[in-house]
């Protein structure tokens, strides 16, 4: 989509580029695409029901933890934000 609205733009005479609303547009056409790491919390087995309404401050630190250490997990893979079609090809043998 991003695509086909640099090419409809490229089209238009340079009068109307200079209007605000179509360098708007031609600014969100310019934006690159996005990763979305989404990060699922597996419960520990010692915790159970607990982690619902358990909001401690061991408790709570312990979460932050757990999720940082994942972050920095997923984040160490030197590929993991690359778009689709490059990891893809990173895993190819």
């Amino acid at each position: 989509m991003r695509q086909a609205l640099q090419r409809t733009l490229e089209m238009l005479p340079d009068s109307a580029k200079q209007d605000p609303e179509i360098r708007a547009t031609a600014e969100m056409a310019r934006r690159r695409s996005y990763n979305i790491v989404h990060q699922i919390y597996q419960p520990k087995i010692h915790e159970g029901h607990s982690r619902d309404y358990e909001f401690g401050l061991n408790a709570v630190r312990a979460h932050w933890r757990s999720g940082f250490n994942d972050v920095r997990r997923t984040l160490a893979d030197p590929n993991r934000l690359d778009p689709p079609a490059a990891r893809a090809r990173h895993r190819q043998p």
